[in-house]
This record gives structure tokens, sequence and C-alpha cells, in this order.
């Protein structure tokens, strides 16, 4: 049966199209060994080479923990304007048009940031502290170049960026302290100029005064009233003796002062001048005499301390006044003196922490991108793949012959349905 040949009573087999292809494998074959010719011809004389160079790089970001401040004061703290890093802000980084700027420009490139984009590859190593960089470029020497350009770009960038967060929150925390100490100035002048029209310190420390003075007398007269209340039963006591004794009232007892005194078998007490029948006699009116003085000297003390007491409550209850008055406004004074104050030492201790941690690895940057090995360039082309190419060549040839083959010797060769009935079914001629 020839390759043309259509058989309407029968379906085409498996057998049959197998046939077709033996009999145009030549033709098969042909198609294929020129697809493949070409493109290894064009993979390795046309096409444009490229070499990859690979590069290493470990990431470990490192932030800064400030010490808690010795005051309880919530202030704009410095150390939240340093910016806060996880290791993919930094893969990230390392592709900005700023750094690919500044590989192009150290190599002395014509390649733009948007051409180097798409010839630089960046990769985070999960899990660990790795990021793998691969430069595809036509000259090995120069993906090697661009690839340790850019591990060293990136390097020292991010302790230049570093070292300027650093810089710019020192002069943060020195601005804030200019201002505050500029406000605490003006927060004083206020307070003067307050105090000199309404003393309240000076009007509290006179009440404290006052205070501790009208304690005393308090004292004092309690210490009074015990011994009036003494002297009386001693006075009464006396008296009762004297009168049991038969004596005169002592309400008559006539008696004079001396301004001397003398020690006697009663005591530290005035010298009387006394008569009287018995010695006895004597001795109890110079002791009723002496009790009944003392009564009335403390009586008197009594009365003018009283009288003090008075005078003082009064000075206390004006000032008391006064300082209620004014005492709000002055305790805001303070107040805003104070917080200012507190203010003032909690920048002195960021600024302090903040030149201290400058020269340190945190502040400098220092060694938060490493390079762990740096970029060679491998000897052969990554691109085109030469092998690829050609199988995917040959694939695409057989293919293509198989689907001529198809179309040409089962397609183009199958009669149409109505010829295929007229021939089957001949219509016989009328007798």
């Amino acid at each position: 049966m020839s390759l043309n040949t259509y058989k309407p009573q029968d379906e085409l087999t498996i057998r049959d199209l197998l046939n077709i292809i033996w009999k145009r494998k030549v033709w098969i074959i042909a198609l294929v060994v020129i697809a493949v010719i070409l493109s290894g011809a064009l993979s390795l004389f046309v096409m444009k080479k490229e070499y990859r160079a690979n590069a290493t790089l470990s990431v470990v970001p490192k932030d800064i923990k400030p010490i808690a401040l010795t005051e309880k004061i919530t202030i704009d703290d410095p150390f939240e304007h340093l910016t806060k890093k996880v290791k993919a802000d930094f893969v990230k980084g390392m592709l900005s048009p700023e750094v690919l700027t500044a590989v192009s420009g150290e190599l002395g490139l014509n390649d733009t940031p948007s051409e180097l984009l798409s010839r630089i590859s960046v990769r985070d190593v999960e899990k660990s502290n790795l990021v793998e960089i691969s430069v595809a470029y036509s000259d090995p020497g120069t993906a090697e170049k661009i690839a340790n350009a850019l591990c060293g770009i990136v390097e020292k960038s991010v302790q230049t960026e570093r070292q300027a967060e650093f810089d710019d929150a020192l002069v943060f925390a020195q601005g804030r302290l200019e201002v505050l100490k500029n406000e605490l100035a003006e927060d004083n002048t206020q307070k003067d100029i307050f105090l000199d029209q309404h003393d309240v310190e000076a009007m509290m420390k006179e009440a404290v005064r006052l205070e501790a003075v009208a304690d005393n007398y308090e004292d004092r007269l309690r210490t009074i009233s015990r011994q009036i209340s003494i002297d009386a039963a001693f006075v009464e006591a006396l008296q009762e003796a004297y009168e049991g004794l038969g004596y005169v009232p002592a309400g008559n007892i006539e008696f004079d002062v001396s301004t001397s005194r003398e020690v006697s078998s009663g005591g530290n007490r005035p010298n009387f001048e006394v008569s009287g029948d018995e010695l006895s006699e004597a001795l109890l009116v110079a002791d009723y005499s002496a009790a009944h003085l003392r009564l009335v000297s403390f009586s008197l003390e009594k009365t003018a301390l009283e009288a003090e007491l008075l005078d003082i409550e009064a000075r206390m209850d004006t000032i008391e006044a006064e300082v209620l008055a004014y005492s709000g406004e002055y305790d805001s004074l303070v107040a805003t003196v104070g917080l200012t104050q507190s203010k003032i030492r909690a920048y002195e201790q960021r600024r302090a922490e903040l030149a201290e941690y400058s020269g340190t690895e945190e502040g400098s940057g220092a060694r938060v991108v490493e390079v762990i090995s740096g970029a060679i360039a491998g000897t052969q082309p990554v691109s085109p793949n030469v092998m690829r190419n050609v199988l995917l060549a040959g694939a695409l040839g057989l293919f293509l012959s198989l689907a001529v083959i198809y179309f040409k010797d089962v397609i183009m060769a199958t009669p149409l349905a109505s010829e295929s009935e007229d021939k089957m079914n001949p219509v016989k001629p009328a007798e």
C-alpha cells in the first residue's frame, strides 16, 4: 500500500502511522539534525555568553537596648531614632539604586542601576546568617569585580549609615538639652518673679517656725498648768494647817518679799520678815506666802503664754490663707522646673550612652555585614546552555517533522466524505 493510498473501509492504525514514520525516517532525521546543528551554532557562535560569579556575606543585625532612665519620665528618646533592622532589611538594601550606582561608579561601568539589577541576584539563606550574591556578566573578570565591589560597598554603607544615625541621635540629644536648658532658665525667671511678689517659700518657712514656737508654748502651758494644780493644792493644805492651829486667818497675813534668796529647810524661797508667837507659826506663814506667790507667778505666765499663743495662731492662719491663695500657682511653677530638670538629666544620660556606643561595634555598624567568601567566576559560561539548547532544538525538530508528516501523509491524503461514499457506492446507470 502506497503512502497516499486510503482505505475507506479501514481505520488508520498505529501500524499505519509507524509505517509512515519509517518511510519518512530520512526526512525526520534530517530535520532533527538541522535543528540541532543550528541550535549548537547559534549557542556557540551567535548568542552572547555570560559568566557567573558568586560571593557569600554574613548579616548579623545588632540592635542596641539603652539602659533604663534613672527617673521615670517620658522623653523623645534618641535611641528611638536609630533604625531597627532585621536581616531581610539588609538584603533588600543591597540592591538599592544608591548601592548599584556606587558599584557602577567604582568600577567605571556604563551599566545603569536597572541594568546591573538585572544581572545581580541576592538570595537569603533561610535559618542562617548567610546571604548569597550572584552576578552574571559577559566577562568573568567583570563579574568578579561587580560581586566583590557590591560586597565591599554594602559592608561600608552599613557602617556609614549606622555611624550617621548615631551622629544624628547625638545631635538631636544635644539640641534637646539646649532647648530644655533655655526653658529651665525661663521657668526659673518666672519662679523668681513670682517669689518677689508672693514669697511663698519664706511664708512656708515662717509657718514652720511659728508652728515650732507654738508647740513649745503649748508644752510650756501644759507644764505650767500641772505646776499650778500642784501649787494650788499645796497652798490650800498650808492654809488648812495654819488655820487648824488656831492662828489668825491666812487672808490676814501680811508679808514683804526681799530680793535675795536663802536656803532653808523649806527649800529655795524668798526671805520673809514675819512675827509670830511660835516658830511653827512663822514657818507656816513663810511657806504659805512663798507658795502663794509662786502660784500667782505661774498664773500670770500662763495668761501671757496663752495670749502669745493666740497671736501666733492668728499669724499662722494669715500665712496659711496666703499660702493657700498662691500655692497652686507656686506648685505649678515648681513642678514645671522639676520636670524640666528631670528631662535634662534624662537627655544627659542618653547623650553619654550614645557617645559611649559610638566607639563600639554596635554603634559603628562594624561586623554587621561581613564577607565570608569573595567572588570567584566560573571558567565555563552559564549562558547560553549549549547542551540544553541542543536537546530542546532536537526535540522541537522531531515534533515539527512528525507534525508535517502527519499533516501531509494523513490529513491531506484523506478524501472528502462525499467522495468516499460515491466511490464506495457507485450509481448504476438506468436501463
